[in-house]
């Protein structure tokens, strides 16, 4: 586990930022769809 990994998760143990972080979810797994899309055209 690199260094980011362990601080994200330690930061994720705040519930008032684990409740942003898992709310942008559905707006990062669009701008991965979108990307894969323009990367297969």
């Amino acid at each position: 586990m690199d260094d980011f990994t362990k601080y994200l998760n330690k930061k994720l143990e705040i519930p008032e930022l684990k409740k942003e972080w898992d709310a942008s979810e559905p707006e990062y797994n669009l701008i991965a769809a979108i990307i894969e899309a323009r990367k297969a055209h």
